[in-house]
């Protein structure tokens, strides 16, 4: 597999694994986060101190920032992995960073409620560009359970089948397992409603 640069936006839980698995296929890794004092930490400690990631040692070829145009510049792929409500708003005031090659993925689930859009949708409005290289990555994983090597199954969806390849050749691994797929509003709506969807049959039941 060539070596690509992967910027991961976001220092949360899922932001740290998302990053450790790009950092264990070998790539060049850049970690953004926007808390000084926890960027500094994983800096100089090579662990997050933050979201349970405490006892995790991280690899050498992540770098942790608070520079967006760190993680953005030349990145041949963009892992979002903030908050759903916060992604398109978020994108939107930095748009200008984003390169037209870049391929942006999306890892958080759900819809964007101010608008009743899928996240896709609204992304892709919020950066004026409908062409660009997008999917989403969504599936039953937990960042801890990520971090530990155990069994995972996740699933890439991209409009264009080559985009999704793409993220699956990059980071897949024998405990990380990815499929890809080209139904991307399944994907979306299936993140979406799992959890209304449980919480309504535990009531049921």
């Amino acid at each position: 597999t060539d070596i690509l640069k992967i910027g991961v936006i976001g220092s949360g839980a899922f932001g740290t694994s998302m990053a450790t698995i790009a950092a264990r296929r070998n790539h060049q890794v850049v970690l953004w986060g926007r808390d000084e004092s926890q960027v500094e930490v994983i800096e100089t400690t090579r662990r997050n101190p933050k979201y349970g990631m405490q006892d995790f040692q991280l690899e050498e070829n992540i770098r942790a920032t608070t520079v967006l145009a760190e993680a953005f510049d030349d990145a041949d792929i963009l892992m979002l992995c903030l908050p759903a409500q916060r992604i398109p708003g978020f994108l939107k005031e930095h748009k200008h960073l984003i390169s037209h090659k870049t391929i942006l993925c999306n890892t958080a689930k759900g819809l964007y409620v101010p608008t009743q859009q899928l996240l896709s949708d609204a992304i892709l409005e919020a950066i004026d560009n409908p062409d660009q290289p997008f999917c989403v990555l969504s599936g039953p994983s937990f960042a801890v359970e990520i971090m530990q090597q155990m069994p995972t199954a996740v699933v890439v969806a991209s409009k264009l089948l080559y985009n999704a390849v793409t993220v699956q050749r990059a980071l897949s691994s024998l405990s990380f397992r990815i499929y890809s797929s080209q139904d991307i509003v399944g994907v979306q709506l299936g993140g979406a409603l799992k959890n209304p969807l449980a919480v309504g049959a535990g009531m049921v039941e």
